[in-house]
């Protein structure tokens, strides 16, 4: 049986109000643990939260741009199946267009992980 592939999208960067390091870790907690829920539920997730990882393998005068990882994001919501947003991603120029991108291609977006699994649990007794 294929999985369902699923987006997570939302903010990374930290929002007003929040620490720098510590918004940032906060929300990349977030981001993780919305993935690791829905590994659990069966679904497999792209989790642009891990994407800071990329910087602690560079070499020394090698260098990732935020454009190169916003390309990556966006052609993983090209190939998901829905995308789950995440509280916060109004505010995150990022999520928002990965957002927009997904309703051009015509891709479910989801507020929570109840949602999501609702929905296809549904297809899935449909035939969907």
């Amino acid at each position: 049986m294929t999985k369902i592939k699923v987006f997570v999208c939302g903010p990374m960067t930290p929002m007003e109000g929040q620490h720098k390091v510590l918004g940032f870790l906060e929300n990349v907690r977030r981001g993780m643990r919305a993935s690791a829920e829905l590994v659990k539920a069966g679904f497999a997730p792209f989790s642009p939260f891990t994407d800071f990882l990329y910087w602690f393998v560079l070499n020394e005068g090698e260098e990732i741009t935020e454009e190169q990882i916003k390309g990556v994001s966006l052609a993983f919501v090209e190939v998901c199946d829905c995308v789950l947003v995440l509280e916060g991603a109004e505010k995150s120029k990022g999520a928002q267009a990965e957002i927009a991108r997904a309703g051009e291609l015509g891709k479910k977006l989801f507020g929570s992980i109840d949602a999501l699994k609702r929905y296809y649990r549904l297809g899935m007794e449909e035939g969907r």
